[in-house]
């Protein structure tokens, strides 16, 4: 649980640096000020959070046919059919 709570919460801090990026640079026009080099900077920075859980899936699934929504429920708690 540990693990989810910190993917939700990095997910959430990238989407706020994401959003309030978008907001300040919409027009071509903001995106010529010499901020806009820091601010790419400090976006990639947050997307880079060493702290991100990787997905480490087994390449072989032994006596697996298929991989349907129940299955992956299983593996993955917070997985939802959109």
């Amino acid at each position: 649980m540990e693990k989810i709570r910190l993917g939700i919460d990095i997910r959430n801090k990238i989407q706020a640096h994401g959003d309030e990026f978008a907001r300040k640079y919409n027009l071509k026009s903001s995106r010529r000020s010499p901020e806009f080099d820091k601010d790419i900077d400090k976006l990639r920075a947050a997307m880079n959070d060493q702290k991100l859980v990787l997905i480490e899936l087994d390449a072989y699934m032994k006596g697996a046919v298929r991989n349907d929504s129940k299955m992956i429920k299983q593996i993955f708690i917070d997985f939802s059919e959109e």
